[in-house]
């Protein structure tokens, strides 16, 4: 004879899935030496319920398709238990191409920093040798060197070319012309045009006179007046 499926099965594995999180935020109000506990817990009642879930899912699959077990267990707690696999294995997808994502962003964020940092000790070198004047565009730097190449295009949009006759076909830094050692060291001397790098919040990377990098939001990007 075949064994029923369980009618409790959906209540359970919703017990393990919401009280794992619940367990887990009553952590930070709680006092510090229950927490570690607490924590402990809360994991495994999450790993339980997901785990639970698969597996619930396969079993509740195998019941539906199957008539004589259809007849002794039903139909309501195999296709809840089914819907509650489907649901965690989504979150799951979701989660994890969302840190993905979070991480590919982070990475060309840095990048992006460090590539603007490099072309400002370039444009200091630069002005030592043109009477303190910082050059007006990418076209005044020695692009046969390789590490130079790779470092005049952002990173979410590709490498600079061999040269710089095909410039454009990236999407490259940005200098602001008129440039002098003189300038405030607030002044803006070179920015990424490209924020998508960065996600939903649209961080633009900004090189200032003083030899610092900065991230800023669109809203305060926009007020900054790079012309001046």
């Amino acid at each position: 004879m075949s064994k029923p499926f369980p009618k409790s099965l959906p209540l359970i594995l919703l017990a393990l899935l919401l009280g794992g999180p619940l367990l887990y935020a009553l952590g930070f109000v709680l006092p510090f030496q229950i927490i570690t506990g607490l924590t402990s817990v809360a994991m495994w009642s999450l790993f339980l319920g997901v785990a639970g879930s698969v597996v619930g899912s396969a079993w509740a699959v195998m019941t539906i398709s199957k008539p004589e077990r259809r007849h002794i267990s039903g139909l309501l707690s195999p296709i809840v238990t089914i819907f509650i696999g489907v649901s965690v294995v989504i979150a799951f997808l979701w989660l994890s191409i969302s840190t993905v994502s979070s991480l590919c962003h982070t990475r060309h964020q840095r990048v992006c920093t460090s590539n603007l940092s490099y072309i400002g000790t370039l444009m200091m070198a630069y002005a030592e040798h043109n009477d303190d004047r910082f050059p007006t565009n990418l076209n005044d730097f020695d692009w046969e060197s390789s590490e130079t190449r790779s470092r005049l295009a952002c990173s979410s949009r590709g490498v600079a070319p061999n040269d710089n006759s095909h410039i454009d076909n990236v999407t490259t830094y940005k200098l602001i012309p008129g440039r002098t050692r003189n300038d405030n060291r607030d002044a803006v001397l070179a920015y990424c045009p490209n924020p998508k790098h960065t996600g939903a919040n649209k961080m633009y990377c900004v090189l200032f006179a003083g030899g610092h990098v900065l991230q800023l939001p669109k809203d305060e990007f926009e007020q900054l007046n790079i012309n001046q």
